[in-house]
């Protein structure tokens, strides 16, 4: 009813799911069309097109102009045929690991020739992407089907992909805005609440700073703090604390009277 095609619409939820997997607020993917135009009708060959597609997502935009204009960019996309998507991948630099195909309607036999003949789907044991998502319809039922470099991915990892994607599609036909769309599964919020379900009895002398360095003093050596390229272990924050808190007192800033014996007094508000 609002002029998006069905291929549209699986994209979107490929392009939003990558989105929130990688936390980026964006997704770009490559994806491809049949490439028949009424020139070569009745040809037989391979004509299929690879193309960019780039998505921005807003958790207040609505999901239906989103679409809409997710449309509009594959439509033109699909109309330009001169420029290669190898072209276009070296002209800007750009190196895209993962592929979305809308494959349409699965037929049980198509003409071929003159006569019948029932097509047989193959499926690449080694796909030149590291993921790639093909969506078909068989019987009036839709199918996501995932191809993926083993070296790299999990079988687990790819199936929390598939049932993330179901989830996705079935959110989008219900909510208004990509702020309401919620990919986790019941199962998923269920594992979640387990971690929950028995709280460690915290006393009322601690606080975040004590019980960060019990942590440190625990395991110094694991990690804490992950900021881009930069890592910490809780052994190294609690000294750099330590080095600050010190070079914080010495310029008349705090009230620490002792290296070690100022645990609760070193609050995130006196440092």
């Amino acid at each position: 009813s609002l002029g998006i095609k069905t291929s549209t619409f699986f994209s979107g939820v490929y392009g939003f799911l990558l989105s929130r997997f990688s936390g980026a607020g964006e997704a770009l993917y490559a994806s491809v069309h049949n490439g028949r135009v009424p020139e070569i009708a009745g040809s037989i060959g391979m004509f299929v097109q690879t193309f960019p597609v780039l998505e921005r997502f807003d958790g207040r935009e609505e999901i239906a102009g989103h679409l809409k204009a997710l449309d509009g960019q594959l439509r033109k996309s699909r109309a330009s045929s001169l420029f290669s998507y190898a072209d276009i991948c070296s002209r800007f630099h750009l190196t895209i690991p993962t592929l979305f195909a809308y494959q349409g309607d699965l037929l049980p036999e198509m003409d071929f020739l003159g006569g019948k003949t029932v097509p047989e789907n193959i499926q690449s044991d080694d796909p030149k992407e590291e993921v790639v998502a093909e969506v078909f319809r068989f019987e009036g039922k839709y199918s996501l089907r995932i191809s993926y470099r083993t070296d790299l991915f999990e079988r687990e990892s790819m199936e929390s992909l598939a049932r993330a994607y179901e989830r996705t599609a079935l959110e989008f036909l219900s909510k208004e805005i990509f702020g309401e769309v919620d990919i986790t599964s019941p199962a998923q919020l269920d594992l979640l609440d387990s971690f929950l379900a028995a709280p460690a009895e915290v006393s009322d002398d601690q606080n975040i700073v004590t019980m960060f360095r019990e942590s440190a003093r625990r395991s110094p050596d694991a990690t804490a703090l992950i900021l881009g390229d930069v890592k910490m272990t809780y052994g190294e924050i609690d000294e750099a604390s330590d080095r600050l808190a010190w070079a914080l007192h010495g310029a008349g800033r705090g009230g620490c009277r002792g290296h070690r014996r100022c645990g609760s007094d070193r609050s995130a508000g006196r440092l």
